[in-house]
């Protein structure tokens, strides 16, 4: 290659043009003589850069290596033998010629067709990729270093106006993001522990950003750019993105269209650091984080959330920030404070009130230094003069008397110590000002090591004489400046390093500004902030930084931040983050609620503009949704107390949670007491007013219901209700209610109740569907409210009441009653609450006849209940200590073992036998239809599965309670429940309805059973109120459902250890022996005589298992019963083992052995199917006729008459899918639309062709609309000379026409048919063809992939056969007849016999 490129650069080399001169003018020749050149180097280049490409892409794929395929490893090895790794890396690090512009402002272009070109790289990246791999992270950055880094350096070098869009630019970017990123992409893990080459890596993260805001990049090429560096930024230590971050701070914030991808890769890298900025110990090995880190976070959530406030609502955009704003501020620790030095660090650089970028370096007019720095400035002036003479020694220069830029010599290469005091003076004075930097900034710069400075002076290391270029002309004088390349720093030392280099832009940047100023005006490229500079244009001002902070560190001296920043670092709790963020929410509150009631739907004319759109729109798409995820997140922060700390990150000042209106009502402002009252007395009116519009019948939903109550019913549902229901669940979770429901408060919560309760039992239909909601709410309002509203007559024992608290003119005035009991006198006590509940269970009534018993008042019973028997009685409150904090099932007695659940167990159990038994008879029946029978045994088992469902949840938690004690004594009537429970379990087990009703059941209902199941009170997630987070957890019925977390099967497992303590210890190897004979397939009576005859072995076995249960359980009295009777122990054995069998049928099912009951048939689809058969053809149709003539003649008239590509047009309607948005089951899902229905369909015709390839004029017209669609414009403007972009362009929609087939089985399609064909030729023949040939057009490489896979995958020797018939009966092609063909229809001379003639090759 490189000798290529020198034969490239000499022109003389190239050859003539291939084409005949004589028939060409004197101007043509002048016009293509370029075109037209044969360059020899690029030639060479070209052919071995496709040679290379060819043979990467004959690489073996690398699954085949790893399973050790002989000949993949062959094949690798061969190819590894012919191309070096090295020659690779050598080609990929050579440079290209980059255009530039001339002093009059045109554009100098290399002739990319002349010589290296990215397309050269192109091939040896795949080779490298395919051949060689990249495995080694060592390997990696040194390709980066020398060959990839360049290339992107060079590619965001040329995104100007005047360069971005020349061939070179366009040929670069492709190269980059077709071969380079997807590469990096691949290796993304091997960045992981690159912290020794983090300027490296921070090099590229700036360059492959800055090439992500190219202006002429296509949306492939964006997509690339941005998976890799989502990808490299994933698996790097997140300290390593602080300098990217500052970048981003001061990008992100303008909202365009290139913030798009930064925004992703912000929610990406806090989404996975989160812990390394918010816990205080860090995040594992990479530490925790740095104040500057923090700053930055807060300043790209601050800068992010005030662009969006004042940005024009875009859906997308929006849609990507929120994510973002939601991912930064949940790293961010709430009790971060902005420091007050964090503060003054960033009046060094601001951007004013148009953008322009105001430098403002550190002040040090004010600052002096100590003497004792006095010698330090000295030996570091002598350093850097040191360093730059050796650095022009090294460049060929030497001493002169004058100064002679021809002759090198310079006056000043001499030793420090001959330099004039101005000269000196020069040196020191830009030492001291970096020291005065640093001592106004609070910095400590102090000396550790005491001693001679002249010994520490020399035992400072130099550079080794080995290392010394020997120079001419100056033999006295051989600098030797000490070596610092060994010398590490610190983080802390780096990042001080950082400010210092960003000063010295600084200060650079205003003494340029005031120089372009004074010559009357201009600009300079580096005139920006110093985190927009690239790596490479801070390299200077870095090396400056740490080059001082590294002499101080080998001299003896400590830079510190002194005692003076740390002063500054302790703010007010006002600078926390939360409590920012907290007054900002405040803020926007205030006006959301301003611009609503200044937002009337009535009063606005239709069509005017919604006042304030933008900002209520900001309010609920941006403000809201972070509100929740913020306090989703941050949640233990503000319950923490000092006292009571129940989070690692601190707690919330009283003040923060003022601003969130927590339990404040003791300690907190009037002011947010009084928020507080007024919210409860609000919404206490509202539900008051919802009520009275119940009673005045404005439920209906006619057209004439006044404008107010229709939003009155939506805020009382959709709002209202849920709200309190959180609230109160809140309070009474965190045991607020005694700090809060007090006074005024407590008079509208008692408001609350009663509208809560009149509404719940209210009989309206609007009531219905909102009764459970009601009933949620008044239950987690029973859990919060202090007093025991449910029993008045001990309310005198209650402090919390009002009716103590306050006086009886002060309780007149708050219009409450004199007595308690009149407070609620709509709602009954608790003795006829639970009276009433009695009768509804004694009486048979259905949940039609009393919903509001079941859905309303049953809930608050039970919540109100276990509230009060946590707490104690009221008159008693000594013995709350003695009371258990559980649900009310944990205060029944044993007794109800015997007296109820042994009652109803017996009932559930021989209902379900007769449902059994009436389903086998239906089976024995074995009729062809269902029968009226079945459905009426399908409704049966419905409701056995809604009483099961009704009972077990009780069962599970009563026998969570007793279990122990039925274990440690024997209990007949638990083991008569563990009996009755199994039978239950068996015959779930053996009938597929059964189980196929319970799933139904659990999915109509959507029942979370993971909730019955775990130690939490709420048993069931309601219909209606399901969020949509759940939802989406939920979008399979197996996602809701599985047989493992059956209540049938979580029942029986939670009473099987009571099942197998009835057995004796010697009779558990007999279980096992019937449980693997069940499994065997055997009968129940095969197994029972088997268990009888291995009787004897009982208590006879050696296991040492079985030997040692012998041993424990020896002298439990219980396992003594019946073992005389031999009868009794095999039925006992068989019926444990019974249970066994099927329990490990549910718990590893048989993977090939597909149940029955999904191929079962409902009778409605049996019906359906029956009459498809006997539909009529829609053909046969008078009006399909009809329709049929009228899209021939329509054909023929204007379709056939259009001129524009409407085949084009109908392959992109027929890709798309419906106009209906994917459902939530849908999601994940593989879309099919028209055009993959028919491809797939004349595909599935061309497989089923036995003996002869039938015409179809379907296929025939679809295939030659498919192969028109993609048209090269090419041919038909072959004359017209175009620009490289304009080819550039119809390349890539020739490629995405041929994609748009390909990607739907189109290839594979073409092969099936040429396969069908047998080698005979006919129409359909031709047709696919045509339409092989278009899909190939321009040498799709994809589609040659597909062709190769198919044939590789199918063996299909068909198509082989087929081609060869073909070609057989091919015409050979006369070369001179077809050129006096193609000169014939130039002149206009063709004959209809010539044209006629098709030739096939």
């Amino acid at each position: 290659m490189e000798e290529a490129i020198k034969i490239s650069q000499d022109s003389s080399r190239d050859g003539p043009s291939p084409t005949s001169e004589s028939s060409k003018t004197l101007s043509d020749m002048l016009e293509e003589e370029e075109d037209d050149t044969i360059h020899m180097g690029n030639a060479i280049m070209t052919f071995y850069a496709a040679l290379i490409d060819l043979l990467g892409r004959c690489a073996p794929e690398m699954h085949l290596i790893h399973a050790g395929k002989g000949e993949a490893i062959r094949i690798r090895a061969i190819l590894r033998s012919l191309i070096p790794i090295e020659d690779l890396v050598g080609v990929i690090s050579i440079p290209f010629s980059m255009p530039n512009l001339a002093k009059d402002g045109l554009v100098v272009e290399p002739d990319m067709s002349a010589g290296f070109c990215p397309d050269h790289k192109a091939a040896m990246v795949l080779f490298l990729d395919r051949v060689y791999g990249i495995e080694d992270q060592n390997f990696l950055l040194h390709l980066l270093e020398v060959g990839f880094l360049p290339d992107l350096r060079a590619a965001a070098s040329l995104d100007t106006v005047a360069l971005s869009a020349t061939d070179m630019a366009l040929a670069l970017n492709r190269y980059l993001c077709t071969a380079v990123l997807p590469l990096l992409t691949k290796c993304a893990p091997l960045f992981a522990g690159t912290e020794p080459f983090a300027s490296l890596i921070d090099s590229l993260l700036h360059t492959v950003y800055r090439l992500s805001k190219g202006c002429c990049l296509t949306k492939a090429q964006r997509d690339a750019i941005e998976e890799c560096l989502l990808a490299v930024c994933g698996k790097l230590r997140p300290s390593m993105m602080q300098h990217l971050l500052r970048r981003l701070v001061f990008d992100v914030p303008v909202l365009n269209e290139h913030t798009k991808m930064p925004l992703k890769l912000l929610t990406n890298h806090y989404e996975r650091c989160w812990k390394y900025y918010c816990l205080a110990g860090g995040w594992g090995n990479f530490g925790a984080t740095s104040d500057e880190e923090l700053h930055l976070s807060r300043k790209l959530f601050w800068g992010i959330f005030d662009a969006l406030s004042h940005k024009r609502y875009d859906q997308e955009l929006f849609k990507l920030a929120l994510p973002c704003l939601s991912a930064v501020a949940g790293a961010l620790p709430p009790d971060y404070m902005e420091s007050n030095y964090m503060a003054m660090m960033e009046k060094q650089s601001s951007m004013d009130s148009e953008g322009n970028f105001t430098p403002q370096p550190a002040d040090t007019s004010n600052v002096t230094v100590s003497e004792k720095l006095d010698y330090f400035i000295t030996r570091y002036a002598e350093h850097n003069h040191e360093k730059w003479c050796i650095e022009k020694f090294s460049n060929g220069w030497s001493y002169g008397d004058q100064m002679c830029e021809i002759s090198k010599s310079h006056t000043l290469l001499k030793p420090y110590k001959g330099l004039s005091e101005k000269d000196k003076e020069s040196y020191c004075w830009t030492v001291r000002e970096s020291l005065k930097t640093m001592l106004s900034w609070g910095w400590s710069i102090e000396r550790i090591r005491e001693g001679d400075p002249a010994n520490l002076h020399s035992k400072s290391r130099r550079i080794s004489q080995a290392s010394q270029l020997s120079f001419e002309g100056a033999p006295a004088f051989s600098p030797r400046p000490i070596d610092m390349s060994n010398v590490t720093l610190s983080r802390d030392m780096q990042t001080m390093a950082e400010l210092l280099a960003e000063n010295y832009h600084n200060i650079w940047a205003r003494k340029k500004k005031m120089e372009l100023e004074a010559k009357g005006g201009g600009n300079h490229p580096l005139l920006v902030p110093y985190d927009t500079l690239t790596a490479k244009e801070k390299s200077k001002d870095r090396e400056k930084a740490q080059d001082i902070l590294k002499f101080l560190q080998i001299n003896g001296y400590t830079v510190s931040r002194g005692v003076k920043s740390q002063e500054l670092d302790t703010p007010a709790i006002e600078k926390r983050f939360a409590y920012t963020f907290l007054q900002q929410l405040i803020t926007y509150v205030d006006q959301a609620h301003q611009h609503m009631m200044e937002f009337d739907l009535g009063t606005r004319p239709k069509g005017e503009k919604i006042p304030h759109e933008q900002q209520i729109k900001f309010f609920g798409k941006v403000v809201l949704p972070l509100v929740d995820q913020y306090f989703k997140n941050h949640r233990l922060y503000f319950l923490s107390t000092a006292i009571h700390a129940i989070s690692s990150g601190g707690h919330a000042s009283n003040k923060e949670k003022e601003m969130v209106t927590r339990t404040v009502m003791k300690t907190g402002l009037e002011s947010v007491k009084a928020a507080l009252r007024l919210y409860f007395d609000s919404a206490a009116e509202d539900l008051e007013k919802t009520q009275e519009n119940l009673k005045l019948g404005q439920f209906t939903h006619s057209r004439e219901q006044p404008r107010g109550v229709t939003q009155i019913i939506n805020y009382t549902t959709f709002a209202l209700l849920p709200i309190l229901s959180s609230l109160f669940e809140h309070i009474g979770q965190n045991m607020f209610g005694e700090d809060l429901i007090l006074d005024d408060v407590q008079v509208s919560c008692y408001r609350i109740l009663n509208s809560l309760y009149l509404l719940g039992t209210n009989k309206s239909i609007y009531v219905e569907r909102q009764r459970p909601a009601l009933g949620k709410c008044l239950a987690a309002f029973s859990a919060a409210f202090p007093v025991a509203f449910l029993e008045p007559h001990i309310n005198k024992f209650n402090i919390f009441s009002i009716y103590n608290s306050k006086a009886a003119k002060d309780r007149t005035a708050l219009g409450l009653p004199r007595q308690v009991g009149e407070v609620c006198p709509l709602i009954p006590n608790l003795e006829k609450s639970l009276e009433e509940i009695m009768e509804l269970a004694e009486s048979g009534m259905r949940y039609t006849q009393m919903p509001h018993v079941m859905e309303v008042v049953l809930p608050m019973l039970c919540s109100y209940m276990s509230h009060w028997w946590e707490h104690g009685p009221e008159s008693n409150p000594d013995t709350a200590d003695n009371c258990c904090t559980s649900p009310i099932i944990s205060k029944a007695k044993a007794q109800l073992l015997k007296t109820h659940f042994l009652p109803l167990m017996d009932k559930l159990k021989k209902k379900a036998a007769v449902v059994l038994m009436d389903e086998e008879h239906s089976k024995a029946e074995g009729r062809g239809e269902m029968s009226e029978t079945e459905l009426l045994i399908m409704d049966q088992f419905t409701i056995l599965v809604r009483d099961l469902y009704a009972f077990y949840p009780l069962l599970i938690r009563f026998v969570d309670y007793n279990r122990a004690r039925w274990l440690k004594e024997s209990n007949p009537e638990a083991e008569e429940l563990f009996r009755m429970v199994a039978e239950v379990f068996i015959f779930w087990a053996k009938s597929h309805n059964f189980k196929r009703e319970e799933q139904n059941f659990v999915v109509q209902n959507e029942i979370n059973n993971m909730s019955f199941l775990i130690t939490d009170t709420k048993c069931k997630m309601p219909k209606g109120i399901v969020s949509d987070q759940e939802r989406k957890k939920m979008k399979r019925k197996g996602d809701r459902y599985s047989m493992q977390t059956s209540l049938i099967v979580a029942t029986l497992k939670r009473l099987l250890p009571v099942g197998l303590n009835i057995c004796a210890p010697g009779e558990q190897e007999l279980i096992a022996l019937a449980k693997n004979r069940f499994n065997q397939k055997d009968t129940e009576d095969e197994v029972r005589e088997i268990i009888r005859n291995n009787l004897h072995l009982q208590g006879k076995l050696e296991d040492p298992a079985i030997r040692w249960q012998m041993a424990l359980y020896r002298d439990l009295p219980n396992h003594c019963e019946d073992t005389s009777d031999p009868e009794k122990t095999v039925e006992r054995v068989l019926d444990i083992a019974h249970v066994l069998f099927h329990l490990d049928q549910v718990e590893h099912p048989q993977r090939s052995k597909k149940a029955v009951w999904h191929k079962l048939l409902s009778k409605q689809r049996k019906r359906a199917v029956v009459a498809c058969f006997r539909m009529a053809p829609l053909y046969n149709l008078p009006r399909h006729r009809a329709v049929n003539l009228f899209l021939q003649g329509y054909e023929k008239s204007w379709i056939e008459a259009e001129e524009h590509y409407f085949e084009d047009k109908l392959i992109e309607d027929l890709a798309k899918r419906g106009e209906q948005e994917p459902s939530e089951e849908e999601e994940g899902v593989k879309h099919i639309d028209p055009l993959h229905q028919l491809i797939q369909l004349f595909s599935r015709t061309a497989l089923t062709e036995k003996c002869k390839l039938d015409e179809d004029n379907l296929y025939m017209a679809y295939a030659d609309i498919m192969a028109k669609s993609c048209h090269d414009e090419e041919d038909e403007d072959g004359e017209e000379v175009k620009s490289f972009e304009e080819k550039e362009m119809e390349k890539q929609k020739l490629l995405y026409q041929q994609a748009r087939l390909h990607d739907r089985g189109a290839a594979q399609m073409v092969l099936q048919t040429i396969s069908a064909s047998k080698g005979e030729m006919g129409p359909m023949v031709a047709s696919t063809l045509k339409l092989g040939i278009a899909i190939l057009n321009g040498g799709n490489s994809t589609v040659q992939q597909k062709m190769l896979d198919y044939l590789k995958d199918k063996k299909d020797v068909g198509f082989f056969q087929s081609l060869a018939g073909l070609m057989q009966s091919c015409s050979v092609l006369d070369l001179n007849a077809f050129e006096r063909q193609n000169k014939a229809e130039g002149l206009g001379m063709v004959t209809e016999e010539g044209s006629g003639k098709l030739h096939y090759v």
